[in-house]
């Protein structure tokens, strides 16, 4: 089974975005002056609770900031998002799935270089399998029994 990455999250995150708004720009990092349609991917919050003694459950909170020009662009994909996250479930991720649970979005801001912005936050989760050490092999058994030393091999 594929072990889920950091960047492979974002990657999910990216093609979701990506390929229904060409437009948008995901970004795994905060540039310093962000542009019009730049969206900067975070991951926020990450915990891990154990499902059983093999599986663990991954619970992610993804933040999304997203860049505008103007307010009206801004609003429209307000909406765009919003129906966008309603609709999916759950985003590909090497051979898995990611499964989106809630989203919530702020309000339009207005940022300190004139952009038009909001934010998204996603709460999601993914099941990883356990990796178990394993015990290497015994190459010598040394056991005493009345004093006498014997060497099983």
């Amino acid at each position: 089974m594929n072990k889920i990455t950091l960047d492979n999250e974002y990657r999910a995150l990216e093609n979701l975005f990506e390929t229904k708004y060409p437009t948008l720009k995901v970004l795994s990092y905060n540039p310093p002056e962000p542009n019009f349609f730049d969206v900067v991917f975070e991951l926020i919050d990450s915990s891990t609770e154990e499902v059983n003694r093999a599986i663990t459950e991954k619970l992610r909170t993804y933040q999304l900031l997203f860049h505008f020009e103007k307010r009206t662009t801004a609003m429209e994909y307000h909406s765009k998002v919003d129906a966008l996250l309603e609709e999916t479930a759950s985003l590909p991720c090497q051979g898995r799935f990611i499964k989106l649970h809630n989203h919530s979005m702020s309000r339009i801001f207005s940022t300190a270089s004139g952009k038009h912005a909001f934010y998204c936050l996603i709460e999601a989760s993914y099941h990883s399998a356990r990796t178990f050490a394993q015990a290497p092999k015994m190459q010598e058994i040394t056991h005493v029994m009345n004093g006498i030393e014997t060497t099983i091999n």
